[in-house]
């Protein structure tokens, strides 16, 4: 007769247990975090992964890039495609793609429908110009005001990408295996239809913990950063925004406006973007543009992400021409490699405040051709203006022989629409790499930024004492930068006094 052994009773503490819920709700997030639409999240109940993971992702990438350029796709493309990346990454040799198989594919990307049939695409304009009177109607329906309509739009930055032809060609020849830059970023600009109410840019990477942010106030910044591992939108980060950025951030602006708490945001019917019903806070909602218009009315692709693109490559320059003079010694490659996801998120930030309210009202003409007029001023944008980029741009070292109508196509060129055009080898290879380290959960790699915590406060007012001494010998110094050093400085002497007393005080005590 077996006799069974009582199982001891194991209790542990409340903060044991509170540990093991903190670490499944970050397994459940991170798990969350991942998916590339917030639809998908409303039928998942487990954890469980894809079986092949890597061809999972490869052809939502796949997906979401022939998405965005119009591309009809039906079942038995992405069937077919399936197939190749399955082949492509030494898969299961049996692996038929089946009708089953591609069903679960699209509910765990929450993808609503694939038909995008070829009269759709052929009647663009006709869709436009039916959706425009629509919108028209729903304005006067809804007794909307500019100010209270906005249109938000992710686009790509290739932030370390320089001019292709002959700078590479001349890269190419002094630095053996150099590849292009392929650093990117997604940015999600937001504004309403009167200009007055820009938010601050979204920018999207890959690292979740850039060492460039170590010791740093992540809410001082001027743009808001968040992560995924490909830097791409998804449905959880553009939900966390709305609810988090946009909503407040329009409540605060129509009480200060006395206007009621009524609100729409335009949006493209991206796959990446949580369906309309999920995105809504009373009278502030989101509202979808038709398919395969977005080029042709959506107001952020109007000029204003064009524009905000062309700032930013001016500012890149600009800030590699302040490294070389700075440190005359140092490559081209070597300044490059200065520029890191902290320097963008500043750089983009400028380029984004230099996009001016008029342009921004512009840009709804297309879609609002009877929006009520402000004061539109010409926005220029002159071509002696960049005549004179050119010139600075070939004193950088390395770029005298760039031709001007390279650095000129560079400086207006905008050819990335919100995800990065990959082709089928370059997609598997990344799509091995996100699955072999994860890198939304790592630090980036040492980018040669100072790791220190940086000067003490006596060192910082030390600091502010002499540029207050500088800047009051300028002739172009305002009254209000200078007393915005002195709140500087009087802010940190403030700090100091008081990091002095809680020593005095720890002193104490350990005596």
């Amino acid at each position: 007769m077996t006799t069974s052994v009582k199982r001891k009773k194991v209790t542990v503490t409340m903060e044991q247990k509170l540990q093991a819920l903190f670490r499944i709700d970050a397994e459940i997030e991170n798990f969350c975090a991942k998916m590339v639409s917030a639809d998908s999240l409303g039928n998942r109940h487990t954890l469980r992964k894809p079986n092949n993971e890597a061809l999972d992702e490869a052809l939502y990438i796949w997906f979401c890039q022939q998405r965005e350029q119009g591309v009809p796709l039906s079942g038995v493309t992405l069937q077919a495609i399936a197939i190749k990346f399955n082949e492509k990454l030494k898969g299961d040799s049996t692996f038929a793609a089946s009708v089953g198989w591609l069903s679960r594919w699209k509910n765990r990307h929450g993808i609503r429908e694939l038909g995008v049939s070829g009269d759709i695409l052929s009647g663009d304009n006709v869709a436009s110009e039916d959706f425009k009177t629509k919108f028209e109607k729903f304005i006067s329906d809804e007794d909307l005001m500019p100010c209270q309509i906005f249109n938000a739009d992710k686009t790509g930055l290739n932030f370390k990408m320089l001019p292709k032809k002959t700078l590479a060609s001349k890269l190419d020849s002094v630095a053996k295996g150099h590849k292009e830059k392929k650093e990117r970023v997604t940015l999600l600009p937001c504004s309403n239809a009167s200009g007055d109410l820009k938010f601050p840019l979204l920018v999207i990477g890959k690292s979740a913990k850039p060492r460039a942010f170590k010791n740093v106030n992540m809410s001082a910044l001027p743009a808001q950063y968040t992560s995924q591992k490909s830097a791409w939108m998804n449905g959880n980060i553009f939900k966390n925004w709305f609810f988090e950025t946009f909503v407040p951030t329009t409540k605060t602006f129509l009480k200060q406006k006395k206007l009621p708490e009524k609100a729409v945001l335009f949006i493209d019917n991206a796959p990446c973007h949580p369906s309309e019903n999920e995105l809504r806070d009373g009278e502030i909602y989101v509202k979808f543009l038709p398919p395969n218009v977005t080029s042709l009315i959506q107001p952020m692709d109007q000029g204003v992400i064009e524009t905000t693109k062309r700032l930013y490559r001016k500012k890149l320059i600009m800030f590699l021409l302040e490294q070389q003079e700075a440190n005359p010694l140092v490559n081209f490659m070597d300044l490059l490699k200065k520029v890191t996801i902290k320097t963008v998120l500043y750089l983009v930030a400028e380029a984004w405040e230099g996009v001016k309210p008029e342009t921004l009202q512009k840009s709804w003409k297309k879609l609002w051709p009877n929006i009520p007029q402000e004061n539109y001023r010409r926005d220029e944008t002159t071509s002696n203006e960049d005549t004179d980029f050119i010139q600075v741009f070939q004193e950088l070292e390395g770029c005298a022989e760039v031709e001007a109508n390279d650095i000129s196509e560079w400086i207006n060129g905008d050819n990335d629409v919100g995800h990065q055009v990959l082709s089928d080898d370059e997609i598997v290879n990344a799509c091995i790499e996100n699955i072999e380290i994860e890198v939304d959960s790592s630090e980036d790699e040492d980018d040669g930024t100072d790791q220190s915590t940086g000067p003490t406060h006596g060192e910082a007012a030390a600091m502010l004492e002499q540029l207050m001494t500088y800047f009051e010998k300028q002739s172009e110094t305002s009254s209000a930068e200078l007393l915005t050093l002195r709140r500087l400085r009087h802010r940190t002497a403030k700090l100091r006094q008081s990091s002095l007393k809680q020593k005095n005080i720890t002193e104490f005590f350990k005596s």
